[in-house]
């Protein structure tokens, strides 16, 4: 009996002995207490080592659950950083913003926002030195890079339109300089003084045919003046709808004058509105100042009457023998 109880006394001194055995060190202790320590410092990496080495003590485990949340969520912002999405990048980083450099990328995506918004406000001031300067240090943000490529482009052309205009060849000097599509540099001052030259000496023959053949697709219709010969002294063209142009160039390759011959078949076939339509188209293409074919359109009557000329030009509408009507331009 005594045997028994004293085995009885040993298993329930073994039972209170347990629980103490199964308690943390008291490193374990030191070590949860330095986690805490460097987890309010911020230093997550050396406060989930030392978690880690607690032992499950406390609430260990939630610290390093909270600290595997925020190395989940920076992963995920640096791949998206990557991608170049920075706007959800931001908002991640931000976040968790005092975990490792979160805001140092914070602050680098926001620098890259300034520098874009910068950029946009010059472009759109059309201070384009400054905004190509501005999105050239925001490459990736946006769409920076296609603001830098377009800027770049209009750079090229007026280089090359310069070039042209330096030659003389104002044709293809004016061609480039409205490729660019919007005012840079001086394109204006010399495109005006081109469109002054041609007010003097008139205009081209390829250039009315490129300014005839821009008013069509603008209007969205299918006419054009195919590429043709011009010879020393003049030039005879049919548009893809049958309409001859006839006309008379000097030395240089100015026209003189030129006449636009609608027979009667293709009167019938265009009707009246489609007749005007396709004067209107002639008289645009007179001069490429800022006047629209709508414009042009608008006011034709006064055109075909006489009372409007058009580019330097003088015009007038009659009938010939045949049953042609032929409108005729006649520069000074």
């Amino acid at each position: 009996m005594k045997r028994t109880i004293a085995s009885l006394l040993a298993g329930l001194c073994a039972l209170l002995v347990l629980p103490l055995c199964a308690c943390v060190s008291g490193e374990q202790i030191k070590n949860y207490n330095e986690g805490v320590a460097a987890f309010e410092a911020k230093d997550y990496e050396l406060a989930k080592a030392l978690f880690l080495t607690a032992g499950g003590y406390a609430n260990s485990p939630s610290y390093i659950s909270a600290i595997e949340e925020y190395e989940s969520i920076y992963l995920e912002a640096v791949s998206l950083f990557g991608q170049k999405q920075y706007s959800a990048a931001r908002n991640s980083f931000d976040a968790i913003s005092d975990f490792g450099n979160s805001a140092e990328y914070v602050a680098f995506i926001d620098r890259l926002s300034a520098r874009y918004a910068e950029g946009m406000e010059a472009f759109e001031k059309q201070d384009y030195v400054t905004a190509l300067g501005r999105f050239t240090q925001a490459l990736g943000y946006e769409d920076s890079d296609s603001y830098v490529k377009r800027i770049s482009n209009f750079e090229s052309n007026y280089q090359l339109a310069m070039g042209f205009y330096m030659e003389g060849n104002y044709e293809a000097a004016l061609a480039t300089f409205r490729k660019i599509g919007v005012p840079y540099k001086d394109s204006d001052e010399k495109i005006a003084s081109i469109y002054e030259l041609f007010e003097r000496k008139g205009i081209t023959a390829s250039v009315f045919r490129t300014l005839f053949n821009e008013s069509c697709e603008a209007e969205g219709e299918d006419l054009r003046l195919p590429v043709a010969d011009v010879n020393e002294t003049g030039f005879a063209w049919r548009t893809t709808n049958g309409m001859l142009v006839v006309g008379n160039i000097d030395e240089e390759g100015y026209i003189r004058t030129v006449s636009f011959w609608v027979e009667r078949s293709l009167r019938k076939d265009l009707g009246e509105e489609g007749v005007d339509r396709l004067f209107a188209h002639c008289i645009h293409a007179l001069t490429s100042d800022e006047a629209t074919y709508s414009d042009i359109l608008a006011e034709l009557d006064l055109y075909l009457e006489g009372s409007l000329g058009r580019g330097g030009f003088g015009l007038h509408l009659e009938k010939d023998a045949s049953g042609a009507t032929v409108l005729t331009a006649t520069l000074g």
